[in-house]
């Protein structure tokens, strides 16, 4: 469809009187979108804007997005085009799940300790035994703390 059919489409629609709300929060989204290429942009305006100079490089800012009509509630919303939603999508769920990944180490290192604390406390192993799984507790808490060290035996 070209250009011309969807201006006209555009005006048409908003001429209907069907639209009750318009919700226009593609400047949000976009510079969600930047942060997601470059996720320093979010405390970094000078980033952030450079981060959108080049998304939105060769692209017109008044025909960028898509316009989504929903006749049955009168809105019509203005949003990413498919291109660039699916990718702010992914990487926010990635982010997400970055996040989770990182408060569960955070918790599986606070087990390790106490686990290891009570290993040495325990009376019933020998020293040599406790030496052993401190050692190992150690190592793997190291490994947690740093994960570009090297976890195997003896390292």
């Amino acid at each position: 469809m070209s250009q011309e059919s969807h201006r006209i489409r555009w005006e048409s629609l908003k001429a209907s009187c069907t639209v009750l709300e318009v919700h226009d929060t593609l400047d949000a989204h976009v510079a969600e979108w930047a942060i997601c290429h470059a996720p320093a942009a979010k405390h970094d305006p000078t980033l952030l804007a450079s981060t959108l100079a080049t998304l939105m490089e060769g692209r017109d800012w008044d025909t960028f997005g898509v316009w989504v009509h929903y006749p049955w509630s009168g809105r019509l919303v203005h949003v990413l085009p498919e291109e660039a939603s699916d990718i702010y999508r992914a990487r926010k769920r990635n982010r997400a799940v970055s996040e989770n990944y990182g408060r569960n180490l955070q918790a599986i290192r606070a087990a390790l300790v106490d686990l290891r604390s009570e290993c040495e406390a325990h009376s019933g192993l020998d020293g040599a035994e406790k030496a052993r799984w401190s050692n190992t507790l150690s190592r793997m808490i190291g490994w947690i703390e740093n994960p570009e060290s090297d976890f195997h035996e003896g390292a």
